[in-house]
């Protein structure tokens, strides 16, 4: 039976639908993911690798550049078709280029980003691999806002590249910040763009040089007050010039400076810059051991910023001028009163001085000879016997039946101290004086003499005539009568005591005996 006739309409409509069914039949064989309409990065499969979820975008709203085209999946790969080492195979227009890196410095790279049609506040996120790991860390990410209508934008990194090698810059832009913000998985808007970036090993470029050199004079002193001239010689010793020179001496006023040229100079290549200054020297600078120094020069270099001293160029001077010491200690010695007698207290006196021209410390006196009983010294610095100072102390002694003896009281005193930064308990670094005196002594007055009493001769007989010459005649006694001679001792006048008796006999032995020989 013959089939009824299909209407020509009919036929028509027929044929269209057929031929987009077979022009659907190879999208159909894709994964989900894979969907028309999403634009991946291109970067190689191995960026992504580790992730697992290729970084895309659906094709609408806010774009990197100009132009986007959505991209075909590699069922293999897993990533567009279009990725690549160079990351050049898709029509990304965001950046005319990315500029190389400089291997091992701390590098700012800055990217001017075209965008257009923000019709919607949008987020704009830039990576760069830095360490050459194949993965985009969040801590080499950098983002900002894009306002509606906006065509740039501009991303900016602060880092340093590790090795040299080839990398990759990668660029998402979308509605949604969070997923503006990720280096792979699905956006609802926005496009994503990878761009090579060359690290490069830069050959070292002549650095900028500043040298200082400090020249004091005299090189050596020895007394405070003293003045020591400082020429401070500044030269420029780099390639390139350098600006805006600077010098300062903790020493030294700002305003004490005579230079010449004028400080905040330029010096071009091998320019020289001199300036001078006088100091004077303290106590504090002897008692250290010289006066130390060390003056500092700054310049900025060519394109060098005013307000960042972190890339200054600094130039450092040290200068040492040496110390003439003389550590002296002397000391006097005066007693009171100035003829002492046995028993007497005498008030000894010691003063220490310093003659030299270090600061004394720690002075105290030893080898005292007598002993000295209250000895004190009232002013007794805190901070040591400065240069030209004198230190007295007293104490009492007193003289003793030996000391009158030899007529003499000899005083002996010994004063010793540290001189500055000494070692404590080393004696042979201290500073020692010692000092002695013969005091004469008043002499005591001889007790007097006894009276002598003549012996009487027995055989004369008693008289009342006057004496033969040579003999003393006798005194009268308490009751008027001769007491034969003898002196009165104060007792009764019938008292003969045993001394008299015995000087009696001797008497009478020697008369008899002179009698004799002359017969």
């Amino acid at each position: 039976m013959p089939q009824p006739a299909v209407p020509r309409r009919a036929l028509r409509a027929l044929t269209a639908a057929s031929a987009l069914a077979l022009a659907l039949l190879p999208l159909a064989a894709l994964p989900a993911s894979a969907a028309p309409g999403y634009d991946y990065g291109d970067a190689p499969a191995d960026v992504d690798a580790g992730v697992g979820d290729p970084a895309r975008s659906l094709v609408t709203g806010p774009r990197l550049g100009r132009t986007v085209s959505a991209d075909r999946l590699d069922p293999d790969t897993g990533t567009s078709t279009k990725a690549s080492e160079s990351a050049t195979g898709d029509d990304d227009d965001a950046l005319a280029a990315v500029p190389p890196v400089s291997v091992g410095r701390l590098t700012t790279l800055r990217l001017d980003v075209a965008v257009s049609g923000v019709t919607a506040p949008a987020r704009l996120c830039g990576w760069v691999d830095l360490d050459l790991d194949r993965t985009f860390a969040a801590s080499e990410r950098t983002c900002v806002d894009v306002p509606v209508g906006a065509g740039a934008a501009v991303l900016r990194w602060d880092g340093r590249a590790g090795v040299a090698g080839d990398s990759f810059v990668r660029l998402r832009i979308a509605t949604v910040a969070a997923e503006a913000g990720l280096p792979d998985g699905r956006a609802a808007s926005g496009e994503v763009e990878d761009f090579p970036v060359a690290f490069l090993d830069v050959p070292p470029s002549p650095q900028p040089r500043l040298t200082l050199e400090t020249v004091p004079a005299p090189a050596v002193v020895d007394r405070a007050g003293q003045e020591v001239r400082y020429t401070y010689r500044l030269r420029n010793q780099g390639p390139t010039a350098l600006r805006d020179v600077r010098l300062a001496d903790p020493r030294v006023a700002p305003d004490a400076l005579a230079c010449s040229p004028a400080l905040g100079a330029t010096l071009t290549p091998g320019a020289r810059l001199t300036c001078t200054a006088t100091v004077t020297t303290t106590q504090d600078d002897l008692d250290f051991g010289g006066l130390e120094t060390a003056a500092e020069a700054r310049a900025e270099i060519a394109d060098g910023d005013p307000d960042d001293p972190a890339d200054d160029v600094l130039a450092v001077g040290p200068a040492s001028v040496g110390i003439r010491a003389r550590p002296r200690l002397q000391v006097a010695v005066a007693t009171a009163p100035a003829r002492p007698a046995a028993g007497d207290s005498v008030t000894v006196t010691a003063t220490l001085t310093n003659p030299g021209n270090l600061t004394l410390t720690d002075l105290r006196l030893e080898r005292l000879r007598p002993a000295l009983e209250g000895l004190a010294c009232p002013d007794a610095p805190s901070d040591g016997l400065a240069p030209g100072a004198a230190l007295v102390c007293t104490g009492r002694s007193v003289v003793t039946t030996a000391d009158a003896r030899q007529g003499q009281l000899d005083v002996r005193v010994g004063a010793r101290a540290e001189q500055p930064y000494g070692l404590p308990g080393r004696g042979q670094d201290d500073v020692v004086a010692t000092a002695s005196a013969r005091v004469p002594l008043t002499r005591a007055a001889p007790p007097p003499a006894p009276t002598s009493t003549p012996t009487p001769d027995p055989s004369a007989a008693p008289s009342s005539a006057a004496p033969s010459p040579g003999r003393p005649s006798s005194a009268p006694g308490p009751g008027g009568a001769a007491d034969g001679g003898l002196a009165d001792s104060g007792g009764p006048a019938s008292a003969v005591g045993p001394a008299g008796l015995l000087a009696v006999a001797a008497g009478a032995v020697l008369l008899v005996r002179s009698s004799r020989r002359r017969r």
